[in-house]
């Protein structure tokens, strides 16, 4: 039995109709709308990261994050933001075959990113392309 690996649309519970994408790859669809908080609810969920941490990751305020409404849509920056996490994540999740061995793996420093936790590298767009690099190498068996 196969196990299906969430995709950055799924982590974020988005639907697309793809009779008027037109060709385009749904990141690029999702990166030129701005997403509402419910999708950071649902990415929240499916990757166990708390409130608290996706705020400093997204530079808001915990509290000005929690007082947003379900629909309620986040500005361009924060929105990319959101995908940019959940790309990560989609990309971990394809690469350990198992959505509890990359959140374990995310956990403690990992000597080929100078020691630090990967999940600490979130909050910076360099910390997300090392995380994207490190997890390109795992996947072609390259370890460092």
């Amino acid at each position: 039995m196969q196990v299906e690996i969430p995709t950055v649309t799924t982590l974020l519970g988005l639907e697309f109709d793809k009779s008027k994408m037109l060709g385009l790859n749904p990141h690029i669809s999702i990166a030129q709308q701005s997403l509402p908080r419910k999708a950071l609810d649902h990415l929240k969920q499916n990757t166990n990261l708390s409130y608290s941490f996706l705020a400093d990751c997204l530079r808001i305020n915990l509290r000005t994050l929690q007082r947003y409404a379900p629909e309620q849509l986040f500005s361009q920056t924060v929105s990319e933001r959101v995908l940019m996490i959940a790309n990560v994540y989609a990309k971990g999740y394809e690469v350990f075959e198992d959505k509890d061995a990359f959140q374990k793996w995310m956990q403690p420093p990992v000597h080929a990113l100078s020691n630090q936790e990967p999940q600490q590298l979130l909050p910076s767009t360099y910390g997300i392309n090392l995380l994207l690099m490190e997890l390109g190498r795992i996947e072609h068996g390259i370890f460092a």
